[in-house]
């Protein structure tokens, strides 16, 4: 009626038509090994709605091994009986976090600090952006014991929104999350 228009699919409930996640995007390291929370649902198109499937009876899950130490852990889901398909989740296992203890605003710079975290890291990184960035920029800190970094050519007058979290290098990817109540609105000088 608004005069736009959407291609659509069709499906039904005995295809392959299932949404299948992980119900936790990681977990801090606790020395304990971590589970992720496994979602699998389908479309019922006559009610137009999802249903959960039944584990054992529509799906198996392959739960990886380990899951104390630091890295990304894959859960492989395979559908059976009336359903198909296999697929993997990524659950990650992170390093402890840290806090913010002073953002010190100047002119076209911020300087963020916070608290030492060296257990299983190797660093840090911080995240920031303005409203008119297109993409956040990060910066990282490749030392466990520097508390501070200065960020430069900012705009004056500038709200920033400013993330920081640990980090750990596994075979070759930085692992760590970025957590919502860990976040600063600062606006330079």
């Amino acid at each position: 009626n608004c005069g736009a228009s959407k291609e659509a699919k069709v499906y039904r409930a005995d295809a392959s038509c299932t949404g299948v996640c992980i119900g936790e995007n990681g977990f801090y390291y606790n020395g304990k090994a971590r589970n992720g929370l496994i979602l699998v649902s389908a479309v019922d198109n006559d009610a137009a709605s999802l249903y959960d499937l039944e584990k054992g009876k529509d799906y198996t899950v392959k739960v990886p091994a380990g899951r104390k130490k630091i890295g990304v852990y894959y859960y492989t889901v395979t559908l059976k009986g009336k359903y198909s398909g296999t697929k993997k989740l990524a659950m990650k296992v992170a390093p402890k976090k840290t806090k913010f203890t002073k953002i010190r605003k100047g002119k076209k710079t911020l300087t963020v600090k916070w608290k030492k975290q060296r257990s299983q890291t190797n660093g840090y990184q911080i995240l920031y952006k303005s409203a008119k960035m297109k993409k956040p920029k990060v910066i990282t800190v490749k030392n466990n014991k520097k508390t501070s970094v200065k960020i430069k050519k900012l705009k004056r007058k500038t709200k920033y929104r400013v993330c920081l979290r640990t980090y750990k290098t596994v075979k070759g990817k930085k692992i760590g999350i970025w957590d919502e109540n860990n976040v600063k609105f600062v606006k330079t000088k």
